[in-house]
């Protein structure tokens, strides 16, 4: 990988910057009750044997729930989640109900029959064109590295 870095070092910045600001904007956004939602978001650069670049943003399981939303029994959210045979589990509700001054056992079943609401936090995180620069930001560091390689052996020979 070493090597990789070495021969595209622009672009590996470039990478490294984006997934630096991705992770922060991501967190930014997400509801934060507990936090960990957003403590769990994270970035990772992996490249595989072609040089490749894959860059992935990981978070709590719960966090697609929340940004897509959940379909009820008896109310579609138009999410791809649905509860069918189980309500969701008491215990990740408690601290947000007692918060709130609700009865978890009713919050839960109301959540399990009305579903949740979705709360695009992913998508809001790129609505300031974040995704338009990273591509040009990522095409020109490839042609930097390209160039700046190109000239090294054109002069090394």
């Amino acid at each position: 990988m070493q090597s990789i870095i070495r021969e595209q070092k622009n672009y590996y910045k470039t990478l490294e910057k984006y997934a630096a600001l991705v992770e922060e904007s991501l967190k930014e956004q997400a509801p934060s009750f507990s936090g960990s939602l957003r403590d769990s978001i994270k970035s990772e650069i992996e490249f595989n044997e072609a040089g490749t670049a894959n860059v992935s943003v990981y978070m709590a399981e719960h966090g697609n729930y929340i940004n897509e939303g959940v379909n009820g029994t008896l109310l579609s959210r138009g999410s791809r989640f649905s509860y069918k045979d189980k309500m969701p589990p008491i215990s990740a509700l408690q601290g947000w109900a007692k918060a709130k001054g609700i009865n978890p056992w009713a919050l839960r079943y109301s959540i399990y029959t009305k579903g949740i609401k979705k709360n695009p936090f992913v998508e809001r995180s790129f609505e300031d064109g974040t995704l338009d620069r990273m591509a040009t930001d990522i095409a020109e560091s490839v042609w930097t590295d390209f160039y700046v390689a190109f000239d090294d052996k054109k002069i090394n020979k």
